[in-house]
């Protein structure tokens, strides 16, 4: 439910929360993570940001490389992400929250194929207009979605 405002709510208090205790438990150096993550569930939230599966995706790894971080700092695994890297990754994140409409899906696409270089991506189609568009444009009529369903149904 990507457009639950409710959803939105529950998972920024879930980040905020986490956030919260790793500094309670004196994990304060993996608090920018999920404050990067705050950022882009907030711009969510307002609208500045719509959720697809890119983003579902880099929110899903955000997890996934804090999961490592706090396991090695309890003594665990050394996490794949270093210091420097995961301070790229927070900037990358704070950068997604701020970018704006027109690229925000190749800001997307970037930090995904960072984050997870195995990723394959399929190449962004370019979105041709449908005949009627064109019918429409050619005639100087503006293309006003209820236009289009009307049009679809024919």
């Amino acid at each position: 439910a990507p457009r639950s405002t409710e959803r939105l709510r529950e998972l920024f208090r879930l980040i905020h929360t986490l956030k919260g205790n790793l500094g309670y438990v004196d994990l304060n150096q993996l608090m920018p993570l999920p404050q990067a993550m705050e950022d882009v569930l907030d711009a969510l939230r307002s609208g500045r940001l719509t959720f697809d599966s890119l983003l579902g995706d880099i929110l899903l790894l955000c997890l996934d490389h804090l999961r490592a971080l706090v396991d090695q700092a309890l003594g665990g695994a050394d996490a794949p992400l270093s210091a420097a890297q995961l301070d790229a990754l927070c900037q990358a994140l704070h950068a997604l929250a701020m970018a704006p409409a027109g690229q925000q899906t190749e800001v997307r696409r970037e930090l995904l194929l960072h984050m997870d270089p195995s990723t394959r991506l399929q190449a962004p189609e370019a979105a041709e207009p449908s005949q009627t568009e064109a019918l429409l444009v050619r005639h100087g009529i503006a293309i006003h979605p209820d236009l289009q369903f009307f049009c679809a149904l024919t």
